[in-house]
């Protein structure tokens, strides 16, 4: 089915037929989407149980609930924050993030990021599958199903093909199914929130940290948990804005997918930290060890986002004042305004990605840099990351940036 047969076609037909969308601009006769349906996206995506696990590194640290829910909220509030900025770029172009990622990296250039950002993908998905396969067959255990293999295949296989039927009709269905089945798990995670802190025994201010150990563990729970999960959403940001409705306001559009996944966010990380506030049965050097193997992902994948978010926002939003030539994305490298390989572009998010790394102190020695290691412990590398890699981008690209002085028809660049 074509996009031009969808048109007049009910939500459910939509949702139930191929997104026939690919990476060409959405035209505007098909963007039909809503602020509000951008909100539902965006909070369904952030509702995950690991989430719940990774709110319960700050008490796992020594921090104390109260200092785990001030850095959360402040982490998770600047990371939606910024994440909001992306879903600018897809409404004003109709194009997807990766797509966009070509004016700073020229036409091929930008195959690199995109094929190590589908690699993350990869992993990011085989995590979050990982988290929900362990919760559901532990549940179903309780319920009287036996703990085998056939159990544990049985329920992956329903999760992975969930997935994979969702991801295939793609837009649409996604849009749909966030709509009806988050209230749901909304509702779930208010019944969940009241019996934490109705009968659990909640220790708010109990923390064995001190002095520089408790900058170490505040700055490791920023960047796993705080900055980390917003802004990892960067990549995927305009795949969804780029449905946005050309009447509505690019404000209304940002705090709906700011707000969308701020809300999910703090509110699974906080009960989770509640939950392990509470608890006092588990070794939390083994707790905190095991924690930090399954967050080598998250940290890996804020540190590349935070490399090649600062460099597309700056070249989108700073050097070409929030333009693009459309069309230029989709012409020949040897046509291209945006040019072939911009090897300055590369280089600068090689800068970003070894300051990130110098700064990180990830689970494993591979991911603990010599700086992270000589102060402790301390992870700064979101921040290395977007300042050396954002200040080498500036300086290597600003003399030859391809701007766009005028915005093409097709960019429907305004509000």
């Amino acid at each position: 089915m074509s996009a031009t047969d969808l048109r007049g076609v009910g939500e459910l037909g939509k949702a139930l037929s191929v997104d026939p969308h690919g990476i060409e601009p959405i035209p505007d006769g098909d963007r039909d989407s809503t602020a509000w349906q951008q909100f539902w996206i965006w909070f369904g995506a952030n509702i995950s149980p690991l989430q719940w696990v990774a709110g319960a590194i700050g008490p796992l640290l020594g921090l104390s609930l109260v200092q785990s829910i001030v850095i959360m909220v402040v982490g998770q509030a600047a990371g939606a924050l910024i994440f909001g900025f992306f879903t600018l770029m897809g409404k004003r172009t109709g194009v997807s993030q990766l797509a966009l990622g070509r004016m700073a990296f020229g036409r091929r250039g930008n195959n690199i990021p995109s094929i190590i950002t589908g690699v993350i993908t990869l992993s990011w998905i085989g995590l979050n599958t990982y988290v929900v396969l362990s919760l559901a067959t532990y549940c179903l255990h309780k319920l009287g199903l036996p703990n085998n293999h056939t159990t544990e295949y049985s329920v992956a296989a329903v999760i992975m093909i969930i997935q994979l039927v969702i991801g295939t009709l793609g837009f649409y269905a996604i849009r749909t199914f966030e709509k009806w089945t988050v209230p749901v798990l909304g509702a779930v995670m208010a019944v969940m929130t009241v019996l934490a802190f109705s009968r659990g025994h909640i220790v708010w201010n109990h923390s064995t940290v001190h002095g520089s150990g408790l900058i170490t563990a505040a700055s490791k729970l920023m960047t796993a948990v705080g900055i980390g999960w917003g802004f990892s959403w960067a990549p995927w940001a305009s795949d969804y804005s780029r449905f946005m409705r050309r009447e509505l306001t690019e404000k209304s559009l940002y705090w709906a997918s700011a707000i969308g996944t701020f809300i999910a966010l703090i509110w699974l990380a906080v009960l989770g930290a509640a939950m392990a506030s509470s608890s006092t049965g588990s070794d939390p050097a083994e707790l905190v060890a095991s924690l930090f193997g399954v967050m080598t992902i998250p940290a890996l994948l804020v540190i590349w986002t935070a490399a090649w978010g600062v460099i597309v926002v700056i070249d989108f939003f700073v050097l070409n004042r929030g333009r693009a030539d459309v069309p230029g994305l989709y012409a020949s490298p040897a046509t291209s305004r945006y040019g072939d390989i911009r090897w300055r572009s590369l280089a600068a998010l090689l800068v970003g990605l070894v300051a990130g790394w110098a700064f990180e102190y990830g689970g494993v020695s591979l991911f603990q840099g010599p700086i992270s290691r000589a102060t402790n412990g301390v992870d700064f590398s979101w921040m290395a990351s977007i300042v050396f890699g954002g200040l080498a981008y500036w300086l290597l690209c600003r003399s030859r940036p391809h701007l766009v002085t005028a915005p093409s028809p097709a960019s429907g660049d305004g509000s």
